[in-house]
């Protein structure tokens, strides 16, 4: 499933201001799983790269584990706060 921006931007409305439907959380899944091929496509080109560019250092690649979908709805609603200040 493919979502537009509007869907996107719908969804983050709905999770922000704590208005879930039906399958909000399911499509919240989908978007981010969107996203993991290009993390471990990146996350190879930088391991290749450093390997052969750093080899006599033997560098340790870490991946940054990714977001919860409460921290992901914690900063949506500290967005919202954020951008309705007067």
């Amino acid at each position: 499933m493919t979502l537009s921006n509007s869907e996107i931007d719908q969804l983050g409305d709905r999770l922000r201001n704590n208005c879930i439907e039906d399958g909000d959380l399911e499509k919240l899944h989908e978007f981010r799983q969107t996203y993991s091929d290009i993390d471990a496509q990146v996350y190879k080109l930088i391991e290749d790269t450093l390997k052969t560019s750093m080899d006599k250092l033997k560098p340790v690649i870490t991946k940054r584990k990714r977001k919860t979908r409460q921290s992901i709805v914690d900063k949506l609603y500290r967005q919202k706060k954020w951008f309705f200040v007067d």
